[in-house]
């Protein structure tokens, strides 16, 4: 179901294939980790591929909202909080207006310490839209590498700087077939007019060098998992790492078969 997908491609310079592996298994279990930090739901399970210059996750259902978060609060001892006529003591009439409600709507539980009165505080959950920049931020911060660059980018999470293992060029970040807008800025000592904002939007970008249209690299717009993998493919990028190996492997064995003279000679073209 498009309106309950969610779709992450970072984007960014070349990363060494010795990394990919472990990437393409950190960054599903990075996302759900923030996913569950953050009350969203996923509805199923995470996708995880990569190839040297994207990181991509997808879950082809989240949640719409958070789950709603319910926190006990306890107030003074019940026997602080009524007289002996049973009317409410200051305390226990303060506890109530601090929490905006009346006396006979709290509660009274039982704790190590004896029996208090508490107010049950209920919060709704945010839409996903509005819980997802933090769940990107979240996941930026979360990935490790076996090196790091700085790159004078930094995340408003008030954290500032925001290493990585290699500069971010951009990401594709979809929720309903609709951009999640999130951006990484410059830091004030950015010194490089090259080093510019990273917003998300909802395109990807085809092979460097490859191409059938005579622009290679370009720009491709997307709105879901299924044509992202699709308009991908038209432009010579193929995002599961074993069809990637399968596919070599196969063409080394062909070329193995061929005659010899068939083999210099194609070599020589």
């Amino acid at each position: 179901m498009l309106d309950r997908e969610l779709l992450l491609e970072i984007g960014c310079e070349e990363l060494p294939a010795s990394w990919l592996p472990g990437l393409t298994q950190q960054i599903g279990e990075v996302v759900l980790a923030q996913l569950r930090t953050h009350r969203l739901t996923p509805e199923s399970p995470a996708e995880t591929y990569s190839t040297p210059r994207r990181l991509t996750v997808r879950i082809a259902r989240l949640a719409e909202r958070q789950t709603d978060l319910e926190d006990l609060v306890n107030g003074p001892p019940v026997a602080a909080s009524f007289n002996a006529d049973g009317a409410p003591t200051p305390a226990a009439a303060g506890f109530a207006a601090k929490n905006g409600v009346d006396v006979a709507a709290l509660e009274r539980v039982e704790t190590p310490k004896g029996i208090y009165l508490a107010f049950r505080k209920k919060q709704r959950g945010k839409a996903a839209v509005d819980v997802l920049p933090d769940v990107l931020a979240g996941t930026l911060r979360g990935l490790s590498f076996p090196k790091q660059m700085h790159w004078d980018a930094q995340l408003e999470d008030g954290r500032g700087e925001l290493p990585f293992g290699r500069p971010i060029r951009w990401m594709l970040f979809v929720y309903g077939g609709r951009v999640v807008p999130f951006t990484i800025t410059r830091t004030s000592a950015a010194q490089s007019s090259q080093v510019q904002e990273v917003t998300t939007g909802a395109v990807t970008y085809g092979h460097r060098f490859l191409t059938t249209s005579g622009r290679a690299g370009r720009a491709i717009k997307v709105r879901s998992f299924d044509e992202y993998r699709a308009r991908l493919l038209e432009n010579f990028v193929i995002l599961e790492r074993s069809e990637r190996h399968d596919k070599i492997a196969r063409e080394l064995d062909a070329k193995a078969q061929r005659p010899h003279g068939a083999r210099r000679l194609g070599t020589a073209r």
